[in-house]
């Protein structure tokens, strides 16, 4: 079974792609700046690092424009 691809270092590249804050990424998935910030600590498991739900993943990627099925148009 391989790895999944939600991992903290993923969801800090995305953050980046996105060019938001870690207020501004606490603001669209509908949790605070420090949760997040906990999801992309590379402390470890304990923080709950790189634990976001596969939707709120796929959102993610359809917003960087690297979703493997879907693309957004305006």
């Amino acid at each position: 079974m391989s790895e999944s691809p939600i991992n903290a270092a993923e969801l800090r590249r995305i953050q980046e792609k996105l060019n938001y804050s870690n207020s501004d990424m606490g603001e669209l998935l509908g949790i605070s700046s420090k949760t997040w910030s906990n999801k992309i600590s590379p402390s470890g498991a304990k923080t709950g690092a790189g634990k976001i739900q596969k939707l709120e993943y796929e959102f993610l990627l359809l917003l960087i424009g690297e979703h493997p099925k879907f693309k957004l148009i305006k």
